[in-house]
């Protein structure tokens, strides 16, 4: 490399590489970019992002040097900001116990010093472990620095770090919990809770307020529980977020319900279920009139299942309106609208039914009057989809018996019953051990499964009798949901406490 080469560099070494690149021979590249990123002064993320676009030939050389390149997908950036990093500024990408290997980006990998010091610091707590060293595109790069630089450096953090943070690794929910004298943040990734950093209890403090305000409840309410919710740009995107303030004996649990960023459009068959009941709900679907409920726990799936429902209804032939709280996902062509303070579902739903739809959505059934209307809609010549809180089919009956509905209403009305459950499953790669693929939890995907009733009024005495709701299920080859749970655990796929429905 010439004099006049290494002066430019010596000066900034962030200086672009390109135009230079391009006047020297395969040799001459890879000596110019080996010599800086072999500087003791050198930042890699800096590096990268003064040659973009020079990236793949970087790469092409650092891989004759054995350094791999690495893409760090989502699963892969979880693990990074899950994982313990007590290299800093070396990055542990994974950890692989059982092949005792090691993946990490380090600044300084060229140098040999500093590759010798990190080795030595990494030996002392992974004792002969394979050590790879990585690089992978600034920018993710970039994320994981400015989420690591939040986790591990920020002294004071604030609501726009926290859902910033939250957000890049597509959490459903932050939780922030403040106990005696210490404070946490977690957030639910893929139904299972991760720990991610203490705060200070006077940063709490300050955070509480803040989403109090933003939420439009009382700041000076210390006792009650309280709900809201607020819109707040994050990253150039509008997050539409519940909230929920409930106090402690000695303290106070905040939880943040994010909307799902990443919205894609799911067919039955993408659900997993069966063809059986494929071919049973689409009947349904094409009902003029009826009530079709979808029933289950909090986190079971319910929204996600009546959202396939209106995406196969929805070919531009039929008025359909839904009632939300909130909206979690737009669908063109459907006239969508949100509960709010003062216009519940009940209010929602009188002017739903003044807007000539043919189909109605309702998010959920949570009181008498909001059933009552339902159930004048769907006998008045509407097709009403709903979501209700319950454990199965048979207490759904007994939870809409207990709304204050009458027996020949609902003898009348009612289509088909589907109460579902999001079980858990063990992690495929690691069969339950934990990997990289899980983020080490042991834990795979979630698995739906259901029970059904396609009620009809030759069947009405099944509201009486729960022995003559399983010898109907019986009959018909219909698997409940405590049968199907039994199996999975038996064929070893889900654990004794996920099979506990």
């Amino acid at each position: 490399m010439s004099q006049a080469l290494k002066a430019i560099f010596e000066t900034n070494p962030y200086t672009n590489l390109a135009p230079y690149l391009q006047a020297l021979d395969e040799k001459g590249q890879k000596e110019l970019i080996l010599s800086l990123l072999g500087r003791d002064d050198i930042d890699l993320e800096c590096f990268l992002k003064s040659n973009l676009e020079s990236e793949g030939l970087i790469f092409k050389v650092l891989k004759e040097e054995g350094i791999e390149y690495i893409d760090i997908d989502s699963i892969r950036l979880v693990n990074v900001l899950i994982l313990p990093q007590e290299f800093l500024p070396a990055i542990v990408v994974e950890v692989l116990p059982k092949q005792k290997h090691l993946k990490l980006i380090a600044p300084n990998f060229i140098n040999p010093f500093h590759k010798l010091n990190i080795t030595q610091s990494i030996n002392d707590k992974f004792k002969d472990y394979k050590i790879d060293f990585c690089v992978c595109s600034h920018h993710m790069l970039q994320k994981i620095n400015k989420a690591l630089k939040f986790k591990y450096e920020s002294k004071e953090v604030d609501i726009t770090s926290i859902l910033s943070y939250a957000t890049l690794l597509n959490a459903s929910d932050v939780h922030l919990v403040k106990q005696a004298k210490e404070a946490s943040f977690y957030i639910r990734l893929d139904g299972v809770m991760q720990f991610i950093r203490k705060l200070g209890v006077n940063n709490f403090t300050s955070i509480s307020k803040q989403l109090k305000l933003l939420s439009d409840v009382d700041i000076t309410n210390r006792f009650n529980a309280m709900d809201g919710h607020f819109g707040i740009e994050i990253d150039s995107k509008t997050l539409d977020t519940r909230s929920s303030f409930l106090a402690l004996k000695n303290g106070e649990s905040i939880v943040l319900r994010l909307p799902s960023l990443k919205t894609k459009d799911f067919s039955f068959k993408d659900l997993g279920l069966d063809a059986k009941f494929i071919e049973l709900l689409k009947d349904s679907l094409q009902a003029k009139s009826g009530l079709i409920l979808i029933s289950g726990p909090t986190g079971s799936g319910k929204t996600t299942t009546l959202y396939t429902c209106l995406e196969y209804i929805n070919k531009g032939t039929k008025k359909i309106v839904t009632i939300e709280d909130p909206i979690e996902k737009e669908i063109a062509n459907i006239s969508q609208c949100e509960v709010k303070e003062n216009f519940g579902f009940e209010v929602a739903l009188k002017y739903v039914l003044r807007q000539d739809p043919d189909v109605i959505m309702i998010g959920e059934i949570r009181d008498k009057e909001t059933l009552a209307l339902a159930l004048r809609a769907a006998l008045s010549g509407h097709l009403v989809l709903a979501s209700i809180h319950s454990s199965s089919v048979f207490s759904t009956i007994q939870r809409l018996r207990n709304l204050g509905a009458k027996k020949y209403i609902l003898k009348a009305t009612l289509r088909l019953f589907v109460s579902q459950r999001l079980l858990m499953t063990k992690c495929l790669e690691c069969e339950g051990e934990g990997c990289v693929s899980c983020y080490f939890s042991g834990l795979g995907q979630r698995r739906l499964i259901n029970e059904y009733l396609p009620f009809s009024s030759e069947i009405d005495y099944i509201m009486e009798s729960l022995s003559a709701l399983e010898s109907f299920f019986k009959a018909n080859a219909i698997a409940s949901l405590e049968s199907q749970a039994k199996e999975l655990l038996a064929q070893g796929i889900i654990t004794k406490g996920e099979s506990l429905i």
